[in-house]
C-alpha cells in the first residue's frame, strides 16, 4: 500500500501506527482512556471539595457576618476536614477578594455567594 503525506509529521505518524502492533495499541488506547476517566473524576472531585469548604466557611460565619479562625475551625473538624488549616482557607479567601479582615481574628464577607 502506498500513500502520499502532505507533511513529515503525518508520514512520522503513518510509519509508527504500521509499525505498533494491534495489541500494544489497543493496550495504550484502553490506558489513555483510564487516565483521562480519572483525571476527570479527580477535577470533579476537586470542584466538590471546593463548594463544601466554601460551604463549611460560610456555616461558620456568624449572624453578624463575621467569621473567625476558631468557628472555621470547629466548622472544618465537625465536616472531617482535619487536615485542611482554616487559616490557610482564610487567607485564600482574603487573596482572591472574598473576605476582608475586620480584626486580627475575624473576617467579613465581600461578596455573597450564590
Amino acid at each position: 500500500m502506498i500513500s502520499d503525506f502532505d507533511n513529515s509529521i503525518l508520514l512520522a505518524d503513518a510509519v509508527s501506527n504500521a509499525n505498533l502492533p494491534k495489541e500494544i495499541a489497543q493496550d495504550l488506547a484502553s490506558r489513555l482512556h483510564s487516565k483521562e476517566k480519572k483525571a476527570a473524576h479527580s477535577e470533579t472531585d476537586q470542584g466538590s471539595s471546593r463548594s463544601k469548604l466554601l460551604r463549611a466557611m460560610h456555616d461558620a460565619t456568624d449572624d453578624n457576618g463575621m467569621l473567625s479562625i476558631a468557628s472555621l475551625a470547629d466548622e472544618l473538624s465537625k465536616l472531617g476536614f482535619v487536615e485542611t488549616s482554616p487559616d490557610y482557607l482564610i487567607g485564600q479567601a482574603e487573596i482572591e477578594g472574598m473576605l476582608l479582615r475586620h480584626d486580627s481574628n475575624s473576617w467579613t464577607w465581600l461578596q455573597q455567594s450564590s
